[in-house]
Parts: C-alpha cells; structure tokens; sequence
C-alpha cells in the first residue's frame, strides 16, 4: 500500500487520513513501533514489547537502528510530503525457516534486493529511505517494509518536480516476487551458508580442545617459516614459498577433525552443483567462491600462527633463567590457545574490507545468473501497493 499526505485526502469518498498519520509517526500507535515491537495494541503489545525473539526491532541498510536513528527516522516521517509506501514479504513456513531464519540473512536479502526494487517502480535508489523489521510473532515468518523519497525527482508536464505517484504495475511485483525468491534461494546464497558453517568450524579447530597440541605444534613450525619483511597474508607473493605448507596443514586437520571436514565436504558438494549450473560463465568467474574459502580458511591459520608464534617466543624468552622452568612453561603454553580469542575481533575487522570488493563481485554474478531465467509476462495493469 502507499499513502499520501494527508492534504490530498480532503474531498476524496474514502478518508485516508488515520493511515497516513499511522505510517508518518502521527498516532499514539504508529507504524514504526508496530515493525519494531510486532505486536498491535491494545490486546498483545505488552506481550511482545520485550520479546526479542518474537521480532528483530528496526534495521535498514546498515543494519540495526539505535534510539537516536529511530528518533531522526520519526522526524522524516512526521515532515515528509512523500508518498509512504508499507509492504510485507511473507513466507510458508518452510520457506522461511530454511531460507529466511533471522535477522542477519532478512537484512542482508533486503540490502541487495531493495535497490533493485526501487529502480523498477522508477524511483532512484540513492533517494529512498527505507526501514524493516523481521519478525516471528505469526507461524509465517514475514518482513514489514516502509520507505518514501526524499526529494521531488519526477518531473511534470510543466517541468515542476514532484514526488512519485505511488502506484506500481502488477508486472513489475510479480518480477520481484521471482527475484526475492531467486536470490533466497540461489545457489550463491547456500554457497555464503556453507561458507560461513566452515569458517566457524575452522575456527572452533584453532581455538578449541580437541587438537589443541597438533594445532600448538604445527603453528609454531609454521610461524617460524614466515618471512620477516613485507605483508603477511594467504595470498602475498612474500608467501609464496609457505603457502603449499599451510594448504597442507589445512588438509591434515580435515583428517583430523570430522566436523570440519563435513563442513567442507558440503560446501565442495554445493559449490559443484553450482559451477555446473554456470557452465557458461567463465573459469575464473566459478572460481571466486572457493578461492574466497581458501583464501579465508588460510588468513585464519595465518593470524592464529603469529599469535601463537610470537606468545611461544615470549614464554620461551622470559622462563629461560627461572628455576621452576618445565612447571612455568607448562602452565603458560596451555594459555597460548586461549590468547587466540583475543584477535577475533581484529580478525573480523580486517575481514570486513575484503567482504565489501568481493560482495561486489558477487553481486554481479548473481545478476547474470538471474537472468538467465525466463519468466512468464503478467498482465500490463496498475497495481497500488
């Protein structure tokens, strides 16, 4: 639906005034509370006001709100004199808990489906402002979605810039019914699935107890191998030469650790199935997932061999002299894992920059991708959302 403002309404059958003033933050209880509480009143909105489960609170393309974004969001709703458009993405139930589970994939599906959105229906994404809130308060998992323009940018007959009319062909909903469907439940979406249960398995390998002496030893060797001048990463020219020795290390804790070597096996088992349904693309354009994997799972040995490496030097260095040597270092290399959960944080700091050039890529593939399907033409009328 969309709703205009309120001055328009004067004269017409049917006064729409008290649904303006619900999605421009101009009732008691609004729009933006409801997507952020999932509850309606007076009935069942104490019920869900706390629940964090029940629903995800506001979030847009940068993610979660806070009390002051969400201040400033009022403010543009109350003064606009956009149109205001609300929608709902709903899914079976079975659809939503395999493909839409939480917060973290709702949002990242909205950030890369709703620009695409926007320029169908005419409007300029840079010129949207858009909030969403995902919630489980109903058997189907569902998304509520609100956004207006900012400015004036659709020129009138008499040159004058006015804002969007509001109405949207039956046509174009149905295309993006087809995408938000395509792009949930695309091969690329699994593959970030997969890609991230066996980062986390790598992860719980290097950190935990399970191999913790082999991980101890083998980062240590590997450590020593690094080259001491130029940047440390998995793929640095200045890693060339140590490079085959961390695949290899990688490999010995598949054999060792079955957990992790399901993790793997199911994303090579995915991201096979994909390359073939691909077939078209180029080598190097199939390949950027898996060397993304690698890429990843090698970075992470990396960071956890200099921690552990340059912790084992130092207790090598300051028990040298001490009497109770054997029980000093002991104690002190049983911490040297648990130094390790220090760096995730820097770890996924780092991560992040890299994730913006590659998400890029990604994006583009999925768009060849997507069309590549062929969908069937609805009917040429209008459609008020």
């Amino acid at each position: 639906m969309y709703y205009q403002p309120v001055e328009k309404y004067k004269g017409k059958k049917r006064d729409y005034t008290k649904e303006r003033n619900f999605v421009s933050c101009n009732a008691d209880f609004d729009y933006v509370k409801y997507v952020t509480s999932g509850a309606k009143p007076p009935t069942n909105y104490e019920m869900y006001i706390g629940n964090e489960e029940k629903c995800s609170g506001l979030f847009n393309e940068n993610g979660y709100l806070n009390k002051s974004q969400t201040a400033t969001l009022r403010k543009e709703l109350r003064t606009t004199e956009s149109n205001i458009w609300d929608m709902v993405v709903s899914f079976r139930e079975d659809f939503g808990n395999e493909y839409c589970r939480d917060y973290d994939q709702a949002q990242s599906f909205l950030k890369a489906e709703l620009p695409k959105f926007f320029k169908r229906i005419g409007l300029d994404k840079n010129n949207i402002v858009w909030y969403a809130g995902f919630h489980e308060n109903t058997e189907n998992k569902h998304i509520h979605i609100s956004f207006f323009e900012k400015e004036p940018k659709h020129f009138q007959n008499n040159g004058k810039l006015v804002f969007s009319k509001g109405s949207v062909k039956t046509e174009t909903l149905t295309l993006t019914k087809l995408s938000f469907e395509n792009h949930l439940t695309s091969a690329t979406n699994k593959l970030f699935a997969l890609r991230k249960n066996a980062t986390e398995k790598m992860k719980d390998v290097l950190t935990g107890d399970r191999l913790k002496e082999f991980v101890k030893k083998n980062l240590i060797k590997l450590y020593e191998q690094f080259p001491t001048t130029g940047r440390i990463s998995y793929e640095g020219e200045n890693m060339n030469n140590v490079r085959p020795k961390i695949i290899s290390f990688v490999k010995d804790l598949l054999q060792k650790d079955s957990e992790l070597n399901v993790a793997m096996q199911e994303f090579d088992s995915e991201y096979d199935t994909y390359s073939k349904r691909i077939s078209s693309y180029k080598l190097e354009d199939k390949k950027v997932y898996k060397m993304d994997l690698n890429r990843r799972l090698g970075n992470f040995v990396i960071k956890y061999a200099v921690l552990v490496g340059k912790s084992h030097r130092e207790i090598e260095s300051q028990t040298k002299y001490n009497r109770k040597t054997k029980i000093y270092k002991k104690k002190m290399r049983d911490k040297e894992i648990d130094y390790c959960l220090k760096i995730l944080d820097e770890i996924h700091k780092e991560e992040a920059v890299w994730n913006e050039n590659f998400m890029a890529r990604v994006n583009f593939l999925f768009e060849q991708e997507q069309w590549q399907n062929s969908y069937t033409r609805s009917h040429e009328k209008d459609f008020e959302m």
